[in-house]
């Protein structure tokens, strides 16, 4: 390293993994949409929406979780989260409460999805 060179601190308190996961959410006013997240931690998620978010609002957010329950059953992890920073290079959240939950094991693949996406855009 060169003197006089000074590295940003990185003042986060929990560590970031980077992951791609397919990521659907909602804000209270009903807006809902989509992106992939680029990492996560147990206190935040960073994500590429598909649009710039309000900052400050409350969002819930729903992963494909990528292992399955027993090897057969699918999950996803539910959040309920705050928008802390939303721009064209990404939208961070702090995680309120998770929670994961099944999809059913009789479902694979594309059909756990599909089911995914149908609950979550009707609220369930």
């Amino acid at each position: 390293m060169s003197p006089g060179v000074v590295l940003p601190i990185d003042r986060r308190k929990t560590r970031r993994f980077p992951i791609a996961l397919k990521v659907l959410y909602r804000m209270k006013s009903a807006r809902a949409g989509s992106g992939e997240v680029c990492d996560i931690s147990s206190g935040g998620v960073r994500f590429h929406a598909d649009r710039v978010l309000p900052v400050g609002k409350a969002i819930e957010i729903n992963l494909q979780w990528p292992f399955l329950l027993e090897g057969r059953c699918g999950l996803q992890l539910h959040m309920r989260c705050r928008v802390v920073r939303s721009n064209a290079m990404g939208t961070a959240v702090a995680i309120k409460q998770h929670e994961f939950r099944t999809a059913g094991s009789h479902l694979v693949g594309d059909q756990v999805e599909q089911v995914r996406v149908s609950r979550f855009a009707a609220g369930r």
